[in-house]
């Protein structure tokens, strides 16, 4: 077997265990592993350095806001959606974009 048709059987099998929820992308695992992590700092009373940081930079955002309703005050993505004005589809894409963005200033600090 040629190694391009390798390639090729192992692109679609993790094509597939992806589709089918069994393989994780690493945006998907960090996305996970941030929404833990601000969900712990805001019922443990915002008490990490790091984390305060990381929120700061995104304060002017304009869909800052949402880390907050979401995280601290609970409130659902259509709730959200309806304080936005917007569609909830809008409220999870710039939730997820600001997450990723945090986890990511946040990895670079651990380094």
């Amino acid at each position: 077997m040629k190694e391009t048709e390798i390639k090729k059987i192992v692109k679609e099998t993790i094509k597939e265990l992806m589709k089918a929820g069994s393989l994780l992308s690493t945006n998907e695992i960090a996305y996970r592993e941030i929404s833990s992590t601000l969900y712990a700092y805001f019922y443990n009373g915002r008490t990490d350095y790091n984390i305060n940081i990381a929120l700061e930079k995104y304060k002017n955002d304009k869909y800052f806001k949402i880390i907050q309703l979401f995280y601290d005050h609970r409130y659902t993505i259509e709730a959200i959606a309806e304080e936005y004005a917007v569609e909830p589809s809008t409220i999870t894409r710039n939730k997820k974009r600001l997450c990723l963005s945090i986890h990511k200033d946040l990895e670079l600090n651990k380094n």
